[in-house]
């Protein structure tokens, strides 16, 4: 359940913004990082901001700490170019964070807790993040479809997430109950190792919710108009898609 009245964080997993964005491209032929910035103002713009609230990106840095505890574990970066981010960060007041041997699903998820008197909305298609409507004040709204999203057994979700890689892993005897623990520490989003959430927890404590930014320095002209725009607006995302079927992970 999710209290509206609750001013908001917006956490942005860009990892998902910069993929459709990327295959946008190969489609259509524009410039990726022109897709992706255009999409995630169109969204924002439907979720009824107002400017106390919060607008993070998420990304993955370079490497994951989830390699130590399940060496198979394969996770997606995308390489922001510094020109983008720059821009990104002096012309609108959302805040990046892209931190090395974490990934966006750290960042995202420990940001629902640190944020915990406030209504949290994830931009994602990536099913995984369902295990955090666990938290207090949590929604899902996915950039494809612009509805919200929920699922009716993310623990379920995990169950068989954990289970599936388990089997993939070939382990006997003792070092299956090693192997249990290590891929839930992997993949279970709401319990997070120490010094993963000291690490962001350092940096959201810098965030200044009142970022100075100038439209001007948006690199795409015809842009410049919706970054204000995306404030004052109705919640236009009203309808609830309720995921009930198995989910296939690769």
């Amino acid at each position: 359940m999710t209290n509206s009245n609750l001013t908001k964080v917006v956490l942005v997993d860009f990892n998902c913004l910069l993929q459709l964005g990327n295959s946008a491209e190969y489609h259509t032929g524009i410039d990726a990082e022109r897709i992706t910035f255009n999409k995630l103002l169109n969204l924002l713009s439907l979720l009824g901001l107002k400017r106390e609230d919060i607008i993070i990106l998420a990304c993955s840095g370079e490497n994951s700490w989830r390699k130590e505890f399940y060496p198979d574990y394969s996770y997606t970066t995308f390489k922001i170019p510094i020109r983008y981010s720059t821009m990104i960060t002096d012309a609108t007041p959302f805040h990046i964070i892209c931190l090395d041997n974490l990934e966006n699903y750290d960042i995202i998820s420990y940001a629902t807790k640190y944020y915990e008197d406030r209504e949290k909305i994830i931009v994602t298609t990536d099913d995984r993040f369902f295990l955090l409507e666990e938290v207090p004040n949590v929604k899902i709204v996915s950039p494809k479809t612009k509805r919200y999203r929920t699922h009716k057994n993310p623990q379920l979700m995990l169950l068989s997430l954990i289970n599936k890689k388990l089997k993939e892993s070939k382990v006997y005897g003792d070092m299956v109950a090693t192997m249990y623990r290590n891929l839930t520490t992997v993949y279970n989003l709401l319990i997070l190792p120490e010094k993963v959430e000291w690490k962001i927890n350092l940096w959201l404590n810098t965030l200044n919710n009142d970022k100075e930014f100038n439209t001007l320095n948006c690199t795409y002209k015809l842009l410049r108009n919706k970054i204000i725009e995306i404030y004052g607006k109705k919640d236009m995302i009203k309808e609830k898609t309720t995921i009930q079927k198995r989910l296939v992970f690769k």
